[in-house]
């Protein structure tokens, strides 16, 4: 676990909770995984929730990126755009994401009410980015989670359901460096962002 203040206690079971659904899902059937990363091999980053994003997000500024002058962004100035996002996933860890024996993880927003589920969906990027990199090409487009499947769970339908509304969820190959609020860069790359209002 990753933050730059003190952890919530509270949050700890639901990003567990997240991450053991999208194990179990990836290596149940119709997926079959058999070789997925374990807790011990994600770091998960916390960000705070940013005052300007309607739902559960913070800000990333991403100059450049066709979302300029939208209604996700932020910033009005022309050529400066500011996204809320919930999360993104995309070599955050130590390592790199593709790498086996590395470390794989996210940067997601800091809020109990999405924590388990925003885990879970950016997960599955994780996960398929490890174990089957030709699906995780084919499903990093503009896309809805889960990727996967749900599993057999009814309140994780509707949970999915709810989140599905109030994110898009979209991967962008961004032309520079994402600068997350308050200084955190995270170095241009391929990612998979959760984007919020």
């Amino acid at each position: 676990m990753l933050s730059n203040s003190r952890i919530d206690p509270s949050l700890l079971a639901p990003i567990d909770a997240g991450l053991t659904k999208a194990f179990n899902i990836a290596r149940a059937a119709p997926n079959n995984y058999l070789n997925v990363q374990t807790h011990t091999q994600f770091t998960v980053g916390l960000w705070p929730r940013s005052g300007k994003c309607i739902n559960p997000g913070f800000l990333i500024r991403a100059d450049g990126s066709p979302w300029d002058g939208t209604e996700f962004d932020k910033d009005p100035k022309p050529n400066k755009v500011l996204l809320c996002i919930a999360g993104i996933a995309g070599q955050y860890g130590a390592n790199s994401g593709g790498d086996p024996t590395g470390t794989y993880g996210m940067l997601v927003v800091d809020d109990l009410s999405i924590m388990d589920t925003i885990i879970w969906f950016e997960a599955e990027h994780e996960i398929l980015l490890g174990v089957d990199l030709n699906r995780w090409l084919a499903t990093a487009g503009v896309h809805s989670h889960p990727i996967m499947g749900y599993g057999n769970e009814a309140a994780a339908l509707r949970t999915a359901s709810d989140l599905r509304e109030a994110i898009t969820f979209v991967a962008v190959d961004l032309p520079v460096a994402i600068d997350v609020s308050d200084g955190l860069l995270i170095s241009k790359q391929k990612f998979c962002i959760a984007l919020t209002k």
